[in-house]
Parts: structure tokens; C-alpha cells; sequence
């Protein structure tokens, strides 16, 4: 279990680091080789999206119009075709906050579902590869988000709430926000006591970040909007290691990407949505990093161009290499140091 102050200690360590000029990024770094094969993505996908890629497939979710609930889910293959595409089952409105996808083929995703009264249920959900739908109600936690390990257990990250209310009376303090689940949905364990997370910064690691899953890690990267925080779990123990993340690097720009690989080789993509007045040539609108374990620093990394995008979107890892998407392709590339 973690101790009762280990997250607020370090992140304070981290603003403070931040605010006398200590970056934890350094100012060069290795990079990625030119990609073999760029793939084209099947028309059907809009590129504006750039989903994930995970255990195989490039998986996205359709978003919903107006009154619509959102839907479907839809996968790729290696060679860029649509692999598959399904409707999530859960009655009258919901929505979807994230998802994932197993190594056996299983859509995963949570969210919260509304009853005409207004009543909030959060959910767990599990489609199958053959199509039929399994929905598992967790209240009063509600995941944000969820990564499937490669042994097909499921792990979220959220927060104990009552009708959005993270503060409401009859709460456990004790609850863990990082939870495991077998792949039925049957909760295994739980560690990170909601109460260590006071105040609105510290929720707000709780609502919006990155979980990835793999065989002997969990990596959580939250703190999108800012000086961020980089947690990693151990898959047996539940034992957590907390690193700085990215500092603070725009005034509005915000972490779009993470990746994790089976060997532990952290990644994340940075937007800058503030772009300088006239930018010059070593400006970079989206950038990648990647985290340095010899210096607990985030060191930036040089992408190649992805069928003519010059700064491609991060959408995961598969296996050791790197998966990169352009406007309407994505291609696989091999780290190099």
C-alpha cells in the first residue's frame, strides 16, 4: 500500500522544482528510424481522431451527434483495414470516458450511464469478440480511465463519487482509485487511498491522464494540463514509484499521448496550442518525450515525418517499436539511441 502523503509529497517536489527553473527535460536526446512502410488508413476513419494503438489493433470510438449515445467501436488491422466494428450495449443514456482493448479481442470501457430520474451509474464494460456485451456496475467509484494487461486483467483509475460528487457525505477515504478487475469484471484488488487527493489539483489527476498495462507495470501519467506526474504500479505488489513528469511548457498546451512499452520504455506527446508570434525553425507544435530512467527526466525524441505530417500523433506502442499516425496512415518505428 502507499503511505498516506506519497503523492502529495512529490508532487509538491515537482512544482517546486519547476518554479525555480529545475526542468526535468533535457535539451537533446535519441530518436526514432525512419519507418520501413507507412500503412493508409481505411477511408471509413475520420483522421481527425487519433484513437490508440493496442495488443495488435488501432482501436477508436465513433463519437455520438446530438441526442445519440456514442458508438461504435471500430479496429484496424496491421494493414490499415477495418478489422471490426460494434455498438456499445448499455440501456437509455451514457457516456464513455474511456477504453481499451484485450489481446483475446475484448472491447473494455467504462463510463456512466443516466436514469431518467437523473440517477448516475458508473459502469465496467466488456464486449466479447463474438459480440455479446457484459456491463458491470461499480458504483460508487467511477473509473476514467482503463488499460487491459496482457494477461486479459483489467485496471482503472478513478475515484469514489455520488452523483459527480467527489466530496459527498457517507464516501470511503479509504477507497483505492486504481483498481484491478479480472476479465470478467470481478474486482481483485485496490490501492491509492482517495483521501491522499486533496483539493481541486489533486482531483483533477483523478479525471483526466493516461493508464497503460503491461505485463510486469501499470504507468499512469496525469497532470496533462501542466507540471505533470508520472506513477508507475507494480502488477504483482501494487507498489508505486512516482517520477516528476513533463513541467509546465506552454501556457496552453496539454499532454495528447503516452505510451508504455512491455520492457518499460515510457513516451509522451506534448501539443503547444500557444504557438509564439512568429515561430522559428526549432518550434515544434506536437512533440514527443521520452522518460529518461537514468535521470528521472523526460528527454525529447526526434519522430520522422508520417506520410507528410511533419509531427505525427502518438498513438501507442506494439511490442518495442513506436506506433505514429499521420493525416490518414500510421507506421511502426524502431527506437534507436
Amino acid at each position: 500500500m502507499i503511505g498516506q502523503n506519497f503523492f502529495i509529497v512529490s508532487y509538491s517536489l515537482v512544482l517546486t522544482a519547476a518554479m525555480l527553473g529545475a526542468s526535468p527535460v533535457n535539451t537533446a536526446g535519441p530518436n526514432f528510424t525512419q519507418p520501413a512502410a507507412t500503412v493508409s488508413l481505411d477511408p471509413l476513419v475520420n483522421p481527425a481522431i487519433p484513437g490508440k494503438w493496442r495488443h495488435g489493433v488501432f482501436l477508436d470510438l465513433q463519437s455520438g451527434s446530438g441526442a445519440s449515445s456514442p458508438g461504435p467501436f471500430y479496429t484496424l488491422g496491421k494493414d490499415g483495414k477495418m478489422a471490426s466494428s460494434v455498438m456499445p450495449k448499455i440501456a437509455g443514456k451514457f457516456w464513455i470516458a474511456d477504453f481499451d482493448r484485450s489481446a483475446a479481442g475484448e472491447i473494455v470501457y467504462v463510463g456512466g450511464s443516466t436514469s431518467p430520474a437523473g440517477q448516475i451509474d458508473p459502469f465496467l464494460a466488456i464486449i466479447s469478440p463474438n459480440g455479446t456485451s457484459r456491463t458491470i456496475s461499480t458504483s460508487p467509484y467511477q473509473a476514467h480511465q482503463v488499460s487491459v494487461a496482457s494477461d486479459g486483467t483489467i485496471w482503472t483509475l478513478g475515484l469514489e463519487m455520488i452523483n459527480q460528487d467527489a466530496w459527498a457525505a457517507g464516501l470511503n477515504p479509504a477507497a483505492g482509485v486504481l483498481r484491478h478487475f479480472d476479465g470478467l469484471g470481478q474486482l481483485l484488488g485496490s490501492t491509492a487511498a482517495q483521501s491522499q487527493f486533496k483539493g481541486h489539483d489533486q482531483m483533477n489527476r483523478l479525471f483526466a491522464g493516461f493508464l497503460v498495462a503491461t505485463k510486469d507495470r501499470v504507468g499512469w501519467y496525469s497532470g496533462i494540463h501542466g507540471a505533470g506526474n508520472y506513477v508507475e504500479f507494480s502488477t504483482q505488489t501494487m507498489k508505486a514509484e512516482e517520477y516528476p513528469g513533463l513541467p509546465k511548457l506552454s501556457a496552453n498546451g496539454m499532454v495528447v499521448g503516452f505510451a508504455l512499452t512491455e520492457s518499460g520504455k515510457a513516451f509522451v506527446s506534448f501539443e503547444d496550442h500557444a504557438a509564439p508570434a512568429a515561430p522559428s525553425a526549432t518550434y515544434h507544435h506536437r512533440r514527443v518525450y521520452m522518460f529518461d530512467r537514468s535521470t528521472s527526466s523526460w528527454v525529447p525524441v526526434q519522430t520522422p515525418a508520417i506520410a507528410g505530417e511533419q509531427e505525427p500523433h502518438l498513438l501507442g506502442s506494439s511490442g518495442e517499436q513506436i506506433v505514429l499516425r499521420g493525416a490518414n496512415s500510421y507506421s511502426f518505428v524502431d527506437f534507436k539511441p
